[in-house]
Order: structure tokens, then sequence, then C-alpha cells
């Protein structure tokens, strides 16, 4: 699926790769970024999850802080309607590691 990126999250991982500390590292030069938001451009012939203009967010291992990506259908989902791009593009990765940290360091709990 091609894809024509909005935004795109910076978070922690972002930090740690750049600074050659992530487990994995990519081979220099190389672009950061591990998850975005945008519209579908085109799809390929087996795809059948999301079809062209579809609003959708996605992962990668790196490379989403770009024009345009490619990613396989897997990684994509659509984005509700009442969700902005800006507010979606940090959903699958920013949010996650926040949700984790308040669970599981922090101990948060109702009340």
């Amino acid at each position: 699926v091609r894809v024509d990126v909005h935004f795109c999250g910076v978070n922690f991982g972002d930090i740690l790769i750049c600074h050659g500390q992530y487990q994995e590292r990519p081979h220099l030069p190389f672009t950061p970024g591990m998850e975005f938001s945008g519209t579908v451009l085109e799809t390929g012939t087996d795809v059948s999850t999301v079809k062209e203009g579809d609003r959708v967010i996605g992962i990668r291992n790196f490379n989403c802080m770009v024009e345009e990506c490619t990613t396989d259908q897997k990684d994509l989902w659509q984005i509700p309607e009442k969700v902005s791009l800006q507010e979606a593009a940090v959903l699958p990765i920013t949010c996650g590691t926040a949700i984790f940290a308040l669970e599981h360091r922090a101990h948060s709990q109702p009340g």
C-alpha cells in the first residue's frame, strides 16, 4: 500500500535510534519515524483491508518521516471518522508507550 504521509509521531524510540542506542541499529543513512498517519494513494492487487482515499495509521521499523511510504496492509489501520490525522499519528506507538509507563512503571490505579 502506498500512503501519502501527513503526520509522523516522534517518540522515545526515535530519539534512541538517532543516538545509536536502540536495540536495532539501521545502516546509515536512514530516516527515523516508526508511526504515521495519512491517506492511501494506491494499493496492490492483493490488498483487501484498505482502498484509495482511506485515512490510515501505520507502523514500520523506521522510515516514516517521509512524504510517501509503501507498507504492507497488515501494518495499517483505518482511522475513525472523528479522529484527526494529527491525533491518529501517535496512536500506535507513542500512546502505547505512555499507557505502559503509567500502568507498569507508575502503577497508576483508579482514584
